[in-house]
This record gives structure tokens, C-alpha cells and sequence, in this order.
């Protein structure tokens, strides 16, 4: 309450000003104005820890670029620097000092060896930091045998799955549970494999040798997948079936060697190779399998998202005017929310 006085024309009114607050809004106004600096405060450190991590990240793929590319030369540039150093230092010291009593001659032995000490440790760390960038380098690298490929990315096919078709608890007493995934295995159903008395890896293994004519078949002897893309191929023959699969322009462009045109083709088609019109949920299948692709996601990181969190993806989001994938922020983070458990989880890993 507040009393005032007014003098208009010089006249003098008296009265009183009553303020009536409302005592939610007010409280809503309290806790936005206690919790705006802590909110400003977690996203800016989010932010700063996630630009952090991409820089770390980055600058440590830099590095064992270098290592792949560069190290080699660096490092025989050094040693003939450091070498030529040498030679020189001690072609001075020998026009400085005609005569040397033998405490110094020792003196300079010593040197000598710390500095060919030196060197030999500056040598083993880069051989070492170049075979660690390279080795990993290589695991990705494609490999000459498709088959053996396919051997090495089924896992990846397990994971991509299970995040892509769901991992139930049961589909019978002698199914194992991680294979639940696939419904059928080359149109015959799981239920219908007999897994008694079978290991899980044992079971991984029918699965994987089931699909694997299929694929590795009709996969040209020349052409060279990384192990991501053989587990895309083979997650796209397991969607387009046996009749498909084999007449796709999709297997085509990649037997070309045309990783590009092919990644265009990831859809359904009919049987004269007409794109075939499909709903929301084939849509948000395949785009999934662009963005496997062209590597801008990695089957490793569907692990930790919830399973059939893509299908809450709105289809008028996800591909640019130009037809290529869009996966910004805002739909990493929708891939992030989900009901289910993770693949993690479910496959117990």
C-alpha cells in the first residue's frame, strides 16, 4: 500500500495506491530469477565440455594423421637435423680446443652417449605413436575379402538391429535372446531355428552364416568395404530380401565402386527399378542406413540410444532441398529420448 498526493490545476487529491500480488506468479518469478544463472551456468559449461571433447577429438585425429602421413618424413628430417648438429657442435668444439686433457675427453664421451640416448628414445616413441595411429587406422580400412569382412562386422549387424528393430525378451524357450531381433532369418522365421544347447556366439554364427551367401554372393571379389559399410550392406540385404536385394541399384553402384551413388540408393524398389512409394516408417529406416553410410553416424554410437528412437523423427526433417541427409543438432538430440532401453542393455554388452 502506498499513499501519495496529487496536485493537478492546483488542486490537492489525496489517496491511497493498493498493489495486489499474485502470489504464483510471483513465486514463478522468484525460482526463474534463482534459476536462470544456474541454467545459463550448465549450458554454457555443457557447451564449453562439448566443444572441448570435439577439439580433444579432432586434434587427436590431426595428430595421428600426421602420424599415418607425415611421421616418416618428420622424423628423418630430424634425425638428419640432429645428426648434422652434431657433427657440427663437435667439428667447432675440435678447432676450439686443439688439445684436451682426458677428463674432458670423458666429459664429451659422456655427452655424446646421453645425446645418442636421447635420440634412440625420441626414435622408439615416434615408431611407437605411428604403429598406435596406424593400427587403428587399418582396423577401419577395407579389407581385400568381402567375406572375411562380413565375418568381422556381423557384431555391428547384432547392435545396428537390435537399436533398428528392437531386442524382445522372449520368442522362445530355445531362441536366444540377442537374436530376437531378427524376426526371420532369410524368410524363415527365428521360432523355427532349432538353438538347443548353443552358445550365444554359436547362435550369432547360424544367423551370420544363414545371411551370408546372400550377401557376400553378390558382392563383386573387387570391391573393398570398411567394416561399417559391409554391416550397411548386409542390414540392407536383411531389409530388401533375397529378391531384392540381388537386383538393387543400390548393390550395383556399390560393386561399381560408386560408394556415393550408391548411398543415393538406399531405398525400396519395385521389380522394373522404379522407386517404390512407402510410408513413414521405411523412411525412417533407410535414412537411418544413409547417415551408416556416409559414416555420419557410427554403429557403435547406437548402442547408447534408446531403441526405435528414430521413428519419432518428423520425415520433413530429414533430408536438405539438395536430397542429402540432415542430422543437426536438433535431431541428434531427438535420437537421444526414447521409451525403450538401450541396445546396451538389451544385448547385455
Amino acid at each position: 500500500m502506498k499513499s501519495f498526493i496529487f496536485n493537478p490545476s492546483e488542486k490537492w487529491f489525496k489517496g491511497e495506491i493498493i498493489l495486489r500480488y499474485n502470489l504464483k506468479t510471483l513465486l514463478k518469478l522468484i525460482l526463474f530469477i534463482i534459476i536462470l544463472p544456474f541454467a545459463v551456468l550448465y549450458y554454457l559449461g555443457k557447451a564449453l565440455w562439448q566443444s572441448a571433447c570435439w577439439l580433444g577429438k579432432n586434434l587427436w585425429q590431426g595428430i595421428c594423421w600426421l602420424g599415418r602421413k607425415l611421421w616418416p618424413v618428420i622424423c628423418g628430417l630430424g634425425l638428419l637435423l640432429l645428426a648434422f648438429w652434431i657433427w657440427l657442435k663437435g667439428l667447432f668444439r675440435k678447432k676450439a680446443k686443439p688439445a684436451e686433457d682426458p677428463q674432458t675427453a670423458t666429459s664429451d664421451r659422456r655427452r655424446n652417449w646421453m645425446w645418442l640416448l636421447i635420440l634412440l628414445l625420441l626414435l622408439l616413441g615416434g615408431i611407437l605413436t605411428w604403429r598406435s595411429c596406424t593400427s587403428k587406422n587399418n582396423a577401419d580400412e577395407p579389407s581385400a575379402a568381402p567375406a572375411q569382412v562380413y565375418d568381422n562386422s556381423f557384431d555391428r549387424v547384432i547392435v545396428a538391429r537390435a537399436y533398428l528393430d528392437g531386442v524382445q525378451t522372449t520368442v522362445s524357450k530355445d531362441c536366444p535372446r540377442a537374436l530376437v531381433g531378427f524376426k526371420f532369418i532369410n524368410n524363415q522365421p527365428v521360432k523355427d531355428f532349432n538353438f538347443t544347447g548353443m552358445t550365444y556366439e554359436q547362435a550369432i554364427q547360424v544367423v551370420a552364416e544363414d545371411w551370408k551367401p546372400l550377401v557376400v554372393d553378390n558382392l563383386s571379389a573387387d570391391v573393398k568395404l570398411s567394416e561399417q559399410q559391409m554391416a550397411v550392406v548386409t542390414l540392407v540385404a536383411m531389409r530388401m530380401g533375397k529378391n531384392g536385394f540381388p537386383r538393387s541399384t543400390f548393390l550395383q553402384k556399390v560393386n561399381e565402386g560408386d560408394f556415393d551413388a550408391a548411398g543415393k540408393w538406399l531405398l525400396l524398389q519395385k521389380k522394373n527399378g522404379e522407386i517404390r512409394k512407402v510410408g513413414e516408417e521405411p523412411t525412417q529406416y533407410f535414412y537411418m542406413l544413409k547417415l551408416l553410410w556416409n559414416n555420419q553416424l557410427q554403429i557403435d554410437d547406437l548402442l547408447d540410444l534408446p531403441m526405435f528412437s528414430y521413428r519419432a523423427l518428423p520425415l520433413d526433417s530429414l533430408y536438405h532441398a539438395d536430397g542429402s541427409c540432415n542430422f543437426n543438432e536438433h535431431i541428434q538430440q531427438m535420437l537421444k529420448k526414447g521409451n525403450f532401453t538401450t541396445p546396451r542393455t538389451a544385448l547385455e554388452l
